[in-house]
């Protein structure tokens, strides 16, 4: 690994981060901390919201294994109709909550640890690991799976 990047776990119970390496964090301390290790691998000046965007590449990435096809293809709409309400200053509004109720369901089952290389200012999510998805059948993955790969994303 060239030394100007760095490679770090992030693990997901429930859509929430809950740990970073194997520690103990909360949300909070999740992106501060990211934001610490991917400012350190980066150009100068291109540093601004480095760990929300990390998190928010790792949890991504995480859903695409643990969220039926249908639900997560939804879901994008959904997130971005949420942003959409926010920015507009909609947050008190009856389909902000109602668009919470459904982002609280999908969030259960984002439960996995995803391994992202920061590098260049970016997060690239290089394995994941997954716990068994309701929807899926297949045993979950013990050993890290190529987040490309789905033949591998089951293997143990």
């Amino acid at each position: 690994m060239p030394a100007d990047t760095c490679e770090v776990v992030v693990a997901f119970d429930r859509g929430v981060p809950v740990a970073l390496d194997g520690e103990t964090v909360t949300a909070f301390q999740a992106i501060r901390e990211l934001d610490l290790n991917a400012g350190r691998h980066t150009v100068r000046g291109a540093r601004q919201a480095l760990g929300a965007l990390a998190l928010t590449t790792a949890h991504r990435e995480l859903e695409t294994v643990t969220l039926e096809h249908e639900t997560a293809r939804f879901k994008r709409q959904v997130d971005r109709r949420w942003g959409e309400l926010v920015r507009d200053g909609q947050w008190s509004s009856p389909l902000r909550h109602a668009l919470d109720g459904f982002l609280e369901t999908t969030r259960r089952h984002v439960t996995g640890e995803v391994r992202l290389l920061l590098h260049d200012g970016r997060a690239t999510v290089t394995g994941l690991r997954r716990e068994q998805a309701p929807h899926d059948h297949a045993p979950a993955g013990r050993g890290w799976g190529h987040p490309h790969d789905q033949s591998k994303r089951d293997q143990g």
